[in-house]
């Protein structure tokens, strides 16, 4: 995942902060410690083709089973990156409950 961002004298740290610029998978895992399983790459290729400008639909629905880290993933560890990556944009999402706002707010 994060091999191609190795260069001679680069640590891993930097490997890894280079790597978190451009790929949500590597952010996932560096900051939140969260390796992405293979549904959650396939996911991360959606939401990533949802936010493009010029995508032809801005909406996306993910229904899966409880524990499968949807929350994880689409509202903590993206909103974070994508607004790290675009500090001008906002995010605006709506939650079933006052405990899912206080942890994802």
């Amino acid at each position: 995942m994060v091999v191609k961002y190795f260069k001679e004298g680069v640590t891993v740290e930097e490997a890894m902060a280079e790597g978190s610029r451009s790929s949500l998978k590597v952010y996932g895992s560096w900051v939140f410690g969260h390796r992405p399983a293979a549904h959650h790459g396939e996911w991360i290729d959606l939401i990533g083709e949802l936010v493009r400008e010029d995508a032809e639909s801005h909406r996306l629905l993910i229904v899966a089973p409880p524990g499968h880290a949807k929350s994880s993933w689409c509202s903590l560890m993206f909103p974070a990156w994508y607004l790290g990556r675009h500090p001008d944009y906002s995010i605006g999402f709506g939650t079933s409950s006052d405990n899912m706002a206080r942890q994802f707010g």
